[in-house]
Order: C-alpha cells, then sequence, then structure tokens
C-alpha cells in the first residue's frame, strides 16, 4: 500500500474518531477508501497487498512503516544518509520494490527506468511487476482485469500498440473519425498520450473486422434466433453500444458515398445505405445516444427495446455483408492473408471475422518490434494465435496477466511481492 495512502488512512482515521467524519465513529477515510472494518472481504484484500502487521496498525490508528525496498536480496534501510531524495522515498514507503542492484534502484528512483513497478490496481493493486528491459513486451489481458493501461504508468512508459486502439488512416472528415476519437479520447488520456496528435501509431488492429464481429454476435439476438434476455451481463451486450455506434457512423458515411454516385456504387454498400435511409429516423438516436459503458442487454428488453429489435436486425445484416465485402479491398492485408481467409469463408462468420482481426493484430505487431515498441496489449486469444501461427517469436518476451492462472506471469508476480511483504513484516521493528 502506498505510503501516501497509508498516512492518509492512519491521519484522517485518528481525525474521525474524534468528529465522528461520516456518521461511522471510528472509521474515516478507511471508507472512503473501500477499507472499513466491518467489511472483512475489503480487509482481506488490503492484507495481501501489504501485509497483516500494516492493516492491523491502520485499523488501530498507527500505520506501520514496512520498509519493503530490497537491493541485491538485501533490505534497504531509508535512514542510510548515502541515499539521494528519490531512492530514500521509495525506501520508505510501503510498497514493495526489488532491484537487482544498486544502479537499477538509483534509475527507477529517478524514472530512468520503464520495465518495473507497482500496479495502481484496482486490480492486483500493489503488485511489483517486472518486464523485459530490452525489446518488445507482449502482454495477454482479460479485458476486465488487469491491462496494458494499468501497466503503463506502473513502468513509466508510452511506448506501446494496444489492441483496443485501431491502426486504420480513418479519413479526418468521416463520421466514423469522429465518434472514435469521441468514444475513445478517456482511453488515450489513461494510456497517458491524450495529447498525441498522431494516434494511429498506438493501435493494434483494424476496426472493420472488429465492427463486424461485434455486430456478428449480436445479430442473433436481435432477429429472434436468441431471446434478448440472455443478452445481458454477457460481453456481447456490454461491448455492442460502442461498435454499434461506430458501425452507424461508418454507415452514414457510407450513404454519403453512394448517394454522390449511385450509378457505380457496390451492391454491398448500396445495400446498407438503403438500410441508413429507411431506418435512420428510427436508429440513429436510439444507437447515438446509448451510454458506451451501458448493457445493451438491459435496454433490449425494454418496450422502447424491444421496438428497436426488426430495424436492428436490418442494419446488422446489411453491415455484416458490407464488411466481409471489404476483405478483398483491405489494403492491410497482403494476398496470402486473402487467401487463407477465402478458405475461413466457408465457415461461420465469426470465425472470419476473428482471423481477420488477427491478421491485422499480427501485422501490428511485426511493425511495432521493427519500430522498438515496448509494450503491446492484447486480449490472451490473440496471444495463442499469433504463437500457433509463428508471428510471436520466443525473443519477443509474452506475460500472461489474466488472474487466477496458476503458474502464469502475473501470479508469479503476485506470489513474489507478498513473499517481500511477509519478510519485511517479520523483519519490522
Amino acid at each position: 500500500m502506498p505510503e501516501r495512502v497509508a498516512r492518509r488512512l492512519a491521519v484522517s482515521t485518528g481525525a474521525a474518531r474524534r468528529s465522528g467524519a461520516g456518521g461511522r465513529s471510528g472509521d474515516g477515510d478507511l471508507w472512503a477508501f473501500g477499507v472499513g472494518p466491518r467489511d472483512p472481504r475489503q480487509v482481506a484484500a488490503l492484507q495481501r497487498a501489504a501485509g497483516n502487521r500494516a492493516v492491523s496498525g491502520l485499523l488501530s490508528g498507527s500505520a506501520v512503516v514496512q520498509r519493503s525496498a530490497w537491493v541485491g536480496g538485501q533490505r534497504v534501510d531509508p535512514g542510510d544518509s548515502r541515499l539521494s531524495e528519490p531512492s530514500r522515498k521509495l525506501a520508505g514507503d510501503e510498497l514493495v520494490h526489488d532491484y537487482k542492484d544498486e544502479a537499477e534502484f538509483s534509475a527507477h528512483a529517478a524514472g530512468k527506468t520503464d520495465y518495473l513497478g507497482n500496479l495502481p490496481g484496482p486490480t492486483s493493486r500493489a503488485t511489483w511487476v517486472r518486464f523485459q528491459p530490452n525489446g518488445c513486451n507482449v502482454l495477454g489481458e482479460n479485458h476486465t482485469e488487469v491491462r496494458l493501461q494499468h501497466v503503463l504508468p506502473a513502468v513509466g512508459s508510452k511506448s506501446f500498440i494496444d489492441e483496443q486502439f485501431v491502426s486504420d488512416a480513418l479519413p479526418t472528415d468521416s463520421e466514423l473519425a469522429r465518434v472514435y476519437a469521441k468514444e475513445k479520447k478517456d482511453e488515450f488520456e489513461k494510456h497517458g498520450v491524450g495529447q498525441e496528435t498522431d494516434k494511429r501509431k498506438f493501435g493494434a488492429e483494424s476496426i472493420f473486422p472488429k465492427m463486424g464481429l461485434a455486430l456478428d454476435m449480436l445479430l442473433p439476438y436481435v432477429n429472434g434466433d436468441i431471446t434478448t434476455a440472455d443478452l445481458k451481463g454477457f460481453q456481447v451486450g456490454r461491448l455492442a453500444p460502442l461498435m454499434l455506434k461506430c458501425a452507424w457512423a461508418h454507415a452514414k458515411d457510407v450513404a454519403v458515398e453512394v448517394a454522390a454516385k449511385p450509378a457505380t456504387a457496390p451492391p454491398h454498400l448500396a445495400a446498407l445505405a438503403e438500410v441508413v435511409e429507411k431506418d435512420k429516423t428510427t436508429l440513429n438516436e436510439f444507437i447515438t445516444q446509448q451510454p458506451t459503458d451501458s448493457d445493451l442487454g438491459d435496454v433490449l428488453v425494454t418496450e422502447s427495446g424491444t421496438a428497436m429489435l426488426p430495424p436492428l436486425a436490418r442494419f446488422c445484416s446489411a453491415f455484416i455483408k458490407a464488411m466481409l465485402a471489404r476483405i478483398d479491398t483491405d489494403a492491410g492485408l497482403t494476398q496470402a492473408d486473402r487467401t487463407g481467409l477465402a478458405k475461413v469463408l466457408s465457415g461461420e462468420r465469426t470465425g472470419v471475422f476473428n482471423t481477420w482481426r488477427n491478421m491485422h493484430i499480427a501485422h501490428a505487431l511485426e511493425r511495432a518490434v521493427e519500430s522498438h515498441v515496448r509494450y503491446v496489449g492484447m486480449g490472451a486469444a490473440h496471444v495463442k494465435y499469433l504463437i500457433k501461427n509463428k508471428v510471436l517469436l520466443e525473443q519477443w518476451k509474452r506475460y500472461d496477466m489474466r488472474t487466477g492462472k496458476s503458474g502464469n506471469a502475473l501470479a508469479a508476480f503476485e506470489q513474489h511481492t507478498k513473499k517481500l511483504a511477509e519478510s519485511a513484516e517479520d523483519k519490522a521493528p
């Protein structure tokens, strides 16, 4: 647990006891940080991160300094007069830090490293992580747990590509570019690159197969094959609002293009433009006003949501066909890619879109390695594809950052952190 949090907890707890702040006598800011003595689950989580002695001290009103910095296997004394001020702060806070030698310790204290640090949480909070100091680090993740956006501030890096961003050269005056930039603004900020002008360089895939896949997975729920009640809480329902917004924006761009040159418009684009024209009054407000972080399953089971099912089914069907036709003109694919996708096209569509996505991710990874990008973030399933197709080579270090996976990288980081925290606790005065 960070020193600033520990001190705030200790100080504010005493103040709260005196004032009865928040109506919970004796609890104080512990509740503000989600750590209430009456919630054993929160206390247990904090004990895993900071150790039993530290938590006991906090809950009784007195913080215990763990002094959990180690250099070459030796514990660092924060009172050592030879330490620089930045090094002294690291040695005296309550986070576990483990360095191979004094040079690494000093470099990290001075902010000159980009491969080690403590995860900010909420998942695996305070865990000490160490990645490859040179070359490309590929992180396989569960998108609801430890993500690249949590690792980057921990290690102090802005050199990355991430699956959640796209590398397509979207026309700057297009509706799709506008919607994408608006919806991804907060995510870019979380990655520390909100002020960057060229955000394409952070993208790890193409938006077109991603939109196609999302709408293909949504289609059975809106055309009646699967009840919409089953969509609630399912991944598709949570992803659909964002992808629907982007797909609808692209469809409106297509409608403008078709209107400009109706005689030469390809049939699949003309069909998509026809659906937009027919259902824009019904769908435009429904799709564009849907909160991106909402669950579409909660909406479609309502009376007003049910009324949207027929036009949504028409739109999804037309959009999927337009995306599949786009494969032949996708400049991001090689001829070998198209040949491979042609074989997959004989099967179910989900496999086509997934393979198409993976091909773009593979090319993005190759470019990242050539450009000496330090971190690549993607879902663990994509990592499996890259390994199987020999795109992800052994010299490109990979880390499984999913929780609950015994023996993976995150589990090893957590176990090492816990071991050092307990050792520091045993030696505390």
